[in-house]
This record gives C-alpha cells, structure tokens and sequence, in this order.
C-alpha cells in the first residue's frame, strides 16, 4: 500500500509539474550558466514583472520540491536567491549565457571578487537540448493518476475491512 501511495504522489507531482509548465517559460540551464529570472511581484492590488539576473551557482532536482539559486553582484556586495522551479511566481527564466564549470555547486564563488569571480562563456560547440523541458511535459500522462486511484481506493477498503 505504501508503494501504490508513493506512486500516486508522483504523479499528481508531474501532472502539477505539467500545468505549471504550460503558464510559464523555463529554458533549460545548469549551474555556470548566467540566467535572467523574471519574478512576478504583487504590491498592494497592482503585479509587475521584476528580472533577477546573475549565475546559477547550484540547482536541486527534486521534483516539485526542485529548487536553483542565482547570485548577482548588485552595488558591490553579493546577492544570493534561491527560487523554487516550479513556482507560480516565476514567469519565465532565459539562459543568457552557457557557463564553462567543472562543477555542480559553485559555492566557492562567494568568497571571490573582481576578475577571479567570472565564469568563461562555453565556446566549443557543445549546446543544450532547448526542448528538453516540452519533451518532460509531453510524456508525462495524467491517464495514470486515474488508474492509480481504484488500486489505492481498494486497497484502503481492505485495511478497513481488517
């Protein structure tokens, strides 16, 4: 039972996953890469739009709990934010730049400055997939929710029954 439970987790998360997806324009990037991430952002009853620009220095992959975080330089002193993924306040996210790193998490930036802080731009051909992010969208299916669902419904009659 537990399993079937954690099956039926995972898909309501794609299929949340999903509907986020369809609102919101999410480029694929991995840490290095220079990103613009444009935040909605209510004040009072008015919303506007506010980009947050700087490197990716880590990303989380966890599903619906996925996360990033992006630094910036703003006025001499270091910026860090982390953003949900799949968050309706995110509107969209542009890679602007293909970032040359060896690593996954590039925490070692906060303590450099200047010239020792940049990040070489990729030159040497290689390329991200730009539809990987459709490609997830459009395999996941939301039949499998409705058929996960009796099996869960039987099984906790069973229990009850017991």
């Amino acid at each position: 039972m537990e399993q079937a439970m954690n099956e039926l987790i995972k898909n309501y998360e794609k299929q949340q996953i999903k509907e986020i997806l369809k609102n919101s324009k999410i480029t694929d990037f991995n840490p290095g890469d220079t990103v613009k991430v444009n935040i909605k952002i209510k004040e009072g009853d008015k919303e506007r739009v506010q980009a947050f620009q700087g490197i990716c220095i880590a990303k989380k992959n966890n599903g619906l709990n996925s996360s990033f975080s992006v630094r910036k330089i703003s006025s001499g002193e270091g910026v860090e934010r982390v953003f949900p993924l799949f968050s309706n306040i995110i509107e969209s996210i542009e890679r602007i730049k293909t970032g040359d790193v060896r690593r996954a998490k590039l925490y070692y930036l906060r303590n450099l400055s200047g010239k020792k802080a940049r990040i070489s731009e990729r030159t040497d051909g290689r390329s991200y997939d730009e539809t990987k992010y459709e490609s997830i969208s459009e395999t996941i299916e939301p039949k499998v929710v409705a058929e996960a669902a009796p099996e869960v419904e039987a099984a906790a009659e069973e229990t009850e029954a017991k």
